[in-house]
């Protein structure tokens, strides 16, 4: 058996029928945060120029010289060495 209702849907009795409806309002907008301390400054890289003159020496002879301790632990085969750095008497892998 039909029921028409205002002549636009036709449906069955004991039928489910799903309602899809638009909201209007909803949650409330959340407050804007208020920061107490200015935002912390990020480290950047400075270039510094003739930066490998502080690694190795060269005598009049024209003989080069290492200023630093290369690391012991460090494979040797590789592209790039690591330097020892000397902070007060001591030495650390940096």
């Amino acid at each position: 058996m039909k029921i028409s209702i205002h002549n636009r849907v036709n449906c069955l009795l004991e039928s489910c029928i799903n309602v899809v409806m638009r909201l209007l309002g909803g949650k409330k907008k959340r407050k804007k945060k208020v920061y107490t301390k200015p935002k912390k400054i990020g480290h950047k890289h400075k270039k510094r120029p003739k930066a490998l003159l502080e690694y190795f020496n060269v005598d009049n002879t024209g003989k080069i010289s290492k200023i630093k301790i290369e690391c012991e632990k460090c494979p040797a085969g590789k592209k790039t060495t690591f330097f020892m750095m000397l902070i007060f008497i001591r030495y650390l892998y940096g």
